[in-house]
């Protein structure tokens, strides 16, 4: 099936709409029934990759070894720091707050059931990224006009987070989209096995940003005016 942008703008607002007006609404998130939430983003990844195979290919073929061993490398630190961060079982003041009414914000927790729901979610965040990568390729788009035009969609599919995670949090994580639409396709479309690679950044922005909160962030004077925002 041909793609052209609107197509995949409306792809990722649909999915990510219906979970968070839909799902999160109703207590579905990433650790509460965190195996329908995997189940979802699993099924509308397949679906993806399916209706748009033939956008796939050039790059899922550079996947090798290595890269397979790094990123079970990374999910093995990942698991670590979880345990590391859940052997304190006093939740630090800002992360209780900013989570307590916003469940979109539930990976500051660091709980471990998220492990798996936030990784099938980045999957598909990722298949999305890859789509769009090549099509931009497709569309004659090298080097530094590829990489500016994913930069600029994919911090403009970003802007209703200032509706689901609050504006002082969204701030923070439409400059977060800025910086990882220029990292994405520049790993992508430069380096073999880019893919993996670019779901291994994307997957830490979470880790380290929980770990942040978790351990550096509790008590400053931007932890409480965050968690100010956040109501």
């Amino acid at each position: 099936m041909a793609l052209n942008l609107f197509t995949w703008i409306f792809i990722w607002f649909l999915v990510l709409g219906i979970f968070y007006i839909f799902f999160v609404k109703r207590g579905i998130d990433y650790i509460n029934n965190f195996l329908v939430t995997s189940i979802y983003f699993l099924a509308a990844s397949l679906g993806v990759i399916y209706v748009f195979k033939n956008y796939f290919f050039d790059f899922v073929r550079q996947i090798n070894v290595v890269s397979l061993v790094v990123l079970g490398g990374f999910f093995v630190v990942n698991i670590i720091i979880h345990w590391l961060a859940n052997r304190s079982k006093q939740m630090p003041r800002v992360v209780e707050k900013l989570t307590s009414d916003n469940h979109s914000l539930t990976f500051l927790k660091m709980d471990y059931r998220q492990i798996f729901s936030r990784s099938v979610e980045i999957f598909f965040q990722q298949v999305m990224v890859l789509l769009l990568v090549s099509w931009l390729v497709r569309q004659g788009l090298g080097d530094g006009r590829l990489i500016a035009s994913f930069a600029l969609i994919f911090a403009f599919v970003h802007v209703p987070i200032l509706i689901f995670f609050g504006f002082a949090f969204g701030e923070y994580f439409i400059g977060a989209s800025i910086l990882a639409g220029l990292i994405f396709p520049a790993l992508i479309y430069y380096f073999n096995a880019g893919v993996v690679y670019s779901y291994i950044v994307h997957w830490a922005f979470y880790l380290f940003t929980g770990v942040f909160f978790r351990f550096y962030f509790k008590g400053s004077k931007l932890g409480k005016k965050l968690a100010n925002f956040s109501k």
